[in-house]
């Protein structure tokens, strides 16, 4: 399936709104999600809100090394893996608020070194971040899985 990248862009808001992702990601292959922000640091004024992933081949939207970002009122049915994915440790700050996610099975052939073959809906690396109004349904794991790294995980360590 497809995939989305958004890597470091200053001063340059993201917006990504209304959009249908369907048979996006693919399975165990590193960086293809359907909506990744990649090593993006402080992207305050970015914003995915009012979309829906459906079928994803792995995961719905990562955010890795990326903070302040808002994920708002999108809706996951039937992905595989984690779904909205707080990576590696080193995101802070970001909001969820008030999404669904339903469905959300195992992967058969996970990238290596990761958890999606016990996926939870809601996954976070870094307790430092906002999880309001969340809705999660017939996981195959967990709804909300909170693993917080002792130390920043995988490529999002410093320069």
């Amino acid at each position: 399936g497809g995939y989305m990248s958004i890597y470091y862009t200053p001063n340059v808001d993201q917006l990504v709104q209304g959009v249908q992702f369907q048979y996006m990601g693919q399975e165990g292959v590193v960086d293809r999600f359907p909506i990744h922000f990649k090593m993006c640091g402080d992207v305050n004024g970015a914003m995915v809100s009012k979309n829906s992933i459906i079928d994803s081949y792995q995961r719905c939207i990562v955010l890795q090394n990326t903070s302040y970002a808002e994920m708002t009122e999108n809706v996951a049915y039937n992905t595989a893996g984690h779904c909205y994915t707080v990576q590696d440790g080193g995101e802070t700050e970001n909001l969820f608020r008030n999404n669904l996610g339903a469905k959300s099975t195992r992967i058969l052939s996970p990238i290596s070194g990761q958890s999606d073959k016990s996926p939870a809906t809601y996954y976070a690396g870094n307790p430092n971040n906002h999880w309001i109004g969340n809705v999660a349904a017939g996981s195959y794991d967990s709804g909300f899985k909170i693993y917080p790294y002792y130390k920043v995980n995988e490529e999002s360590l410093p320069f």
